[in-house]
Formats: C-alpha cells, sequence, structure tokens
C-alpha cells in the first residue's frame, strides 16, 4: 500500500506539471513563435484552477469514494495531455486544453492517495504520509524534468508530452482501481 502510494504520488499532476513547465519552455515557444510570458501564462491559469477546484475535489472524494475520482481525474488529466501534445499553437486553444489539464489535476493522485493513507494507517499516519505524498512527490519532481528533457531530446516535445505526461495516468488509473480508501480489514 505504501509502495502503490509513493509511486502514484511520484506520477500525479502535482510534480509532473510544476517541474517540467522550464523543460517545455523553449521547445514550445520556438515551435509557436511564442514570446517568453505565453506559456507560464497558460500554466499559471491550469495552477490557479487546480488550486480552486481542491476543496470540490475533496468533497466529492468524500461522497462519491476514492476509486472513481481518481480513475476518472487520471482519464481527464491524461486526455488533456493528449489535446497538448497535439496543440496548434493557438493561444486560447492552448488556454483551454491547460484549463482541462489544471481542472483535472485536483482530482488525481496526491489527494486520493492521502484520503487512503489516513485511513489505513491511523496509527502512524504521519510516517505513512511522508513516505507516500512526502517521498513520493519530491521523488517524482527530482525526476520528472530529466526524464522529460530525454524524452523531448529523442522524440521532440510532442513525443515527451504522449510519453511521460499520458503513460503515468495509465499508472494512476490502475493504481486507483486496485485501492481502497475503506478500512483494511
Amino acid at each position: 500500500m505504501l509502495l502503490g502510494g509513493t509511486l502514484i504520488s511520484m506520477v500525479s499532476a502535482a510534480p509532473i506539471i510544476a517541474t517540467t513547465i522550464s523543460v517545455f519552455l523553449m521547445p514550445l515557444s520556438k515551435e509557436f513563435g511564442w514570446g517568453r510570458a505565453q506559456f507560464p501564462v497558460i500554466i499559471l491559469t491550469s495552477g490557479l484552477i487546480a488550486g480552486a477546484l481542491t476543496p470540490l475535489a475533496g468533497r466529492v472524494l468524500d461522497r462519491v469514494g476514492t476509486k472513481r475520482v481518481m480513475v476518472a481525474g487520471s482519464t481527464v488529466f491524461a486526455l488533456g495531455n493528449v489535446l497538448a501534445a497535439n496543440g496548434d499553437g493557438v493561444v486560447w486553444h492552448e488556454f483551454l486544453i491547460y484549463m482541462l489539464i489544471g481542472s483535472s489535476a485536483s482530482f488525481t493522485g496526491t489527494f486520493g492517495v492521502n484520503k487512503i493513507v489516513s485511513v489505513w494507517f491511523a496509527e502512524a499516519r504521519g510516517r505513512a504520509l511522508g513516505l507516500t505524498t512526502g517521498l513520493g512527490v519530491g521523488l517524482g519532481a527530482a525526476m520528472t524534468p530529466l526524464l522529460t528533457l530525454y524524452f523531448i531530446q529523442h522524440g521532440g516535445w510532442r513525443g515527451a508530452y504522449y510519453a511521460f505526461r499520458t503513460a503515468p495516468g495509465g499508472n494512476r488509473r490502475r493504481g486507483a482501481a486496485r485501492t481502497s480508501s475503506r478500512a483494511p480489514p
């Protein structure tokens, strides 16, 4: 359970989006002829939407259940990244795509893992959350820029979106499908 939660946190939206902005900035700006501000503003908008939806995500997790919310959120996150990989550089199109990515980010990964860990590890909750969320997000944040750079160098920025940003969605969906927020037996 702890290893699965750590792996889900490693490929959650937080480390993937936040730590790869600088790696994607130059290739996207160059291909689309954007200035230095357009892509960061698009990402900022995505982050603001994710933050604004976080309270709603918590409520939905409580009402609907972790498994369904994480599977649905990961699916939408992967879809948004497929759309981003096929982006045409029209700024308002990119805003819409990243609004989709930002809105799904709150419903994936870390929040669901936190809920599951809190139920399963009542006695050692702090240590379990430190391992799953703290270590998971930290390792993800350390590894994702390097892996993204590798994928960009070997397959272009579109290939990096497909390889790195959509594959974790499948891993989150499989991980969420195997987890339960019910108390352990």
